[in-house]
């Protein structure tokens, strides 16, 4: 998720667009504009064509927005707490904290998304009867109320990551007492119904209908759904592995980080700080780039010391693994009572994952 932009903050949730979104944007506005809105509703001009497929485009976008955040919300009210969204242009993605949900909150945390689009859909459809005699608006209210009808089906279909696929995990969950196996099949599921949108997405090119749509989701569904499955038995696994810990490289707050610079060049870039024996941070070479050119030589280490979290040794590799994927770093401190124990490497997790996991 790190191909995102945030674009705001609300309760405690940030709101980030992913770089796809504005392809399928524009793909969408062009769409509507030359396709949808002319065939649907003769008479207008360009320039309202081109409006109202900017209009309804955004007004999806402001639908999906709110159906992501019906997810936090209900998420937030059981306890789970959510980070931030990622937003895709038909959907998103929220980071939530590292409880396991429950079947009965990913039940609830998943059907509220679409339950609240089919709401939208019905309450945009009366209101396109209450301004169909508005000749602009009432094209745009037609869309809104189709799109979001459209939407909140779609999302139940029972396909992992779509929201009626956790719905069928959360069941399989509840059933079985077992994740992994309820997201196997969920993410099956996923795959199948992806692979059926490709079939049709295809297919339509060939008797003269245009899905490419369907083509577009369809794949974007497929590698989701691997991709989702791979990060729940990733998840699983970091989550009953003890630390790795290793010998952390030290240095003092009072070396200057050119020296450093010299001397573990290609070798280390991120150290742990350390005074008396005491913690004090972490420090990361790229940082000096902060500094003037002029005065690297007499930048210490103190001048760039950073705080991220850190764990104890009894903390999961999970926990530990998130952490550093949470704050972009390569290490993260193994800290008790102010005294330094070591680091765990993301390279080291990595390669652990690697060995352990098969994707196959």
């Amino acid at each position: 998720m790190n191909k995102s932009i945030p674009i705001f903050k609300i309760d405690g949730i940030v709101i980030k667009l992913h770089y796809s979104w504005f392809i399928i944007f524009g793909l969408l506005w062009y769409s509507l504009s030359v396709d949808f809105f002319p065939l649907s509703f003769p008479g207008y001009s360009v320039f309202s064509y081109i409006m109202m497929g900017l209009s309804a485009a955004f007004l999806l976008f402001v639908s999906v927005i709110l159906h992501e955040l019906m997810h936090s919300i209900v998420a937030k009210s059981m306890h789970i707490n959510v980070k931030e969204i990622t937003l895709f242009f038909f959907g998103g993605v929220a980071n939530i904290s590292t409880e396991k949900l429950k079947p009965k909150t990913e039940f609830w945390t998943a059907i509220s998304g679409p339950l609240l689009s089919i709401y939208l859909g019905i309450l945009f459809y009366f209101l396109s009867i209450l301004f169909s005699g508005f000749l602009f608006f009432y094209p745009i209210l037609v869309y809104a109320y189709k799109i979001n009808l459209t939407l909140g089906i779609f999302n139940l279909l029972p396909g992992y990551p779509l929201d009626g696929g956790r719905v069928l995990r959360s069941i399989i969950h509840w059933k079985t007492h077992n994740l992994m196996k309820a997201t196997y099949i969920a993410s099956k599921a996923g795959r199948f119904i992806a692979g059926a949108m490709i079939f049709f997405g295809i297919f339509g090119f060939f008797i003269g209908v245009n899905a490419l749509w369907f083509l577009i989701l369809g794949v974007f569904l497929y590698l989701l759904a691997g991709a989702s499955y791979e990060q729940t038995l990733v998840m699983e696994i970091l989550d009953k592995q003890k630390l790795i810990i290793e010998k952390a490289p030290v240095v003092q707050p009072s070396q200057k980080v050119i020296d450093l610079i010299n001397r573990h060049y290609l070798k280390e870039h991120e150290f742990v700080v350390v005074k008396s024996r005491k913690y004090l941070g972490v420090i990361n070479l790229n940082d000096l780039s902060k500094f003037p050119k002029q005065v690297w030589e007499a930048v210490k280490v103190e001048k760039i010391i950073a705080h991220p979290k850190t764990v104890s040794r009894n903390d999961k590799l999970f926990k530990a693994y998130s952490l550093m994927v949470e704050q972009t770093i390569g290490i993260i401190p193994v800290v008790e009572n102010e005294k330094l124990l070591g680091v765990v490497r993301a390279r080291t997790v990595n390669n652990f994952i690697n060995k352990k996991v098969n994707f196959s």
